[in-house]
């Protein structure tokens, strides 16, 4: 029998948390841009953000269908790995109009900076990058 030793919880390695420069836009008070913190997560809380990213939509004869939104799951997905700047600070929220974490990020970056930043997102929790994909996809 193989030993298991390798696969308990205490010898699995620990992703560290990354910073990461978003945006150029945000500066201390040297001018330098302020790194973004992020975390890897678990696949347990992944799969309720997957879950809470179906709509329904009506179908044929008044009937529903679930739908997956992409859109909302990068989001969502984002919003819960940023641990710097706290997106759940009222402060920053009210100072921005919104309400929720992932209104925030939408309205703090602009569309170039928030795709980069879902790819960085990507990246730090090991899912595969566009470009990864298509070169399977060749092969």
């Amino acid at each position: 029998m193989k030993d298991l030793k390798s696969f308990l919880q205490g010898n699995a390695e620990i992703v560290e948390n990354r910073l990461i420069e978003v945006s150029e836009r945000f500066k201390d008070e040297q001018g330098n841009p302020i790194p973004w913190e992020v975390r890897a997560l678990p696949a347990e809380e992944e799969e309720q953000i997957r879950k809470s990213c179906f709509v329904s939509i009506k179908g044929q004869n008044h009937g529903q269908t679930e739908k997956f939104d992409p859109n909302r799951y990068m989001i969502q997905l984002a919003a819960a790995c940023t641990v710097y700047p706290d997106l759940e600070n009222a402060e920053l929220q009210d100072s921005y109009g919104v309400h929720t974490a992932p209104a925030l990020l939408k309205k703090m970056l602009y569309a170039g900076e928030l795709n980069r930043y879902f790819e960085a997102i990507e990246s730090h929790n090991r899912f595969k990058s566009i470009e990864e994909k298509i070169d399977e996809v060749k092969n």
